[in-house]
């Protein structure tokens, strides 16, 4: 499908999804529509025309590309659409992105989940990525207790997760194990006189909860995957706080790169870290990669830039040098590498920036200069 050109920019298709039903029919789920607010009415409404204008173009490709369809003909599309996400509740817990990529386990678990990170497309200019693929990670049964709200236990995509542990915990088998959960949890709290809230708190109601899953074929035994390579890593720190942000991402493999040279182009990019981790700074400059290697005085460069200062790359260097600011370690890592950064050690680099900028507001180091 990769050829495949709609007949316009909010619409487009991914690799196919392909299940045959066993009247021989098939299911597909491809399509994607781009500038939707799936919080509104009006805004799901056109999603769906624009989809159902598209289908017949999209099904005329398929007869004349994809092998096996040259007879197809649409038979009939879903009852709604499926959005992908909108809001999240506040739980008594968060799952993170680390709790999946790191295969943790929790006590209060009432489901198990293994699906990879996978962000799919938000529009024409970004097809999506691959953040990292867990082994298994556990569900407590926080994460579909709301803080504020009695007598509600909320499953599936609107539970209380991260949007990028949302990417796997988001799965319907996901939302069918805390679905039955949830079910299970609402007897015991009117058998047992209990509140959500406290129930999650007590390990003997937890231990109730577990049992009359096991009773009804769902295994929640404790469990211990092996830790993930890259968390052995010097720089996995860096790379763990850059993955927070969306901005690391290891693919199917979980391969992260961190001891390959960082493109400049990555780095600049990385510096989208600063936003999104809502650090303010002097200016925010446009940068160019040169086709060079990256080195610290191109980092100090970049850096001081966004500091507002318009100092060459060695001037640069210098003021953060006498700052104090370069890690030991990091330093010692990229001389190793011939003076070229890493991807590990620009992921140092950029958590460290942010970490720095966050703790020396704009205010504070003018008034430090002075």
């Amino acid at each position: 499908m990769k050829d495949y050109k709609s007949n316009t920019l909010e619409v487009a298709m991914r690799g196919l999804n392909v299940g045959r039903q066993r009247d021989d029919s098939v299911l597909i789920n491809a399509l994607q529509i781009y500038g939707i607010d799936g919080l509104k009415y009006e805004d799901r409404q056109k999603a769906r025309e624009l989809a159902q204008k598209e289908l017949p173009h999209i099904v005329q490709y398929m007869k004349e590309h994809i092998p096996g369809f040259t007879n197809a003909r649409l038979a009939g599309t879903a009852p709604e659409l499926y959005v992908r996400e909108t809001r999240h509740i506040q739980g008594l817990y968060r799952l993170t992105v680390d709790d999946v990529l790191e295969n943790r386990d929790f006590p209060d678990r009432v489901a198990f989940g293994s699906y990879p990170i996978d962000i799919q497309a938000t529009d024409p200019y970004f097809r999506g990525n691959v953040i990292g693929v867990p082994t298994q990670y556990a569900v407590p049964l926080r994460c579909i207790v709301p803080q504020k709200v009695e007598n509600l236990l909320v499953v599936g995509r609107s539970a209380s997760f991260d949007s990028l542990a949302h990417g796997s915990a988001r799965v319907i088998p996901v939302g069918m194990a805390t679905g039955q959960a949830a079910g299970v949890a609402a007897a015991l709290s009117v058998e047992s006189g209990s509140s959500f809230q406290k129930m999650a708190q007590d390990s003997n109601l937890i231990e109730q909860l577990q049992q009359r899953l096991g009773d009804q074929g769902v295994e929640l035994k404790p469990f211990q995957a092996p830790a993930p390579l890259e968390t052995r890593h010097w720089a996995y720190e860096g790379m763990k706080f850059m993955r927070r942000h969306g901005l690391a991402a290891g693919g199917y493999s979980n391969n992260y790169r961190l001891d390959e040279n960082m493109p400049e182009a990555q780095f600049i990019n990385g510096l989208n870290v600063l936003k999104l981790a809502g650090v303010k700074v002097k200016e925010r400059p446009v940068l160019y990669p040169e086709g060079n290697e990256l080195t610290l005085q191109d980092v100090a460069y970049m850096f001081a830039r966004y500091l507002g200062y318009d100092y060459n790359k060695k001037q640069a260097y210098e003021y953060f040098t006498k700052l104090g600011f370069w890690d030991s370690q990091t330093v010692k890592r990229v001389q190793e590498n011939k003076g070229v950064v890493t991807v590990g050690a620009g992921y140092m680099l950029l958590k460290d920036f942010t970490e720095w900028l966050a703790a020396n507001p704009p205010a504070e180091r003018e008034s430090a200069t002075k």
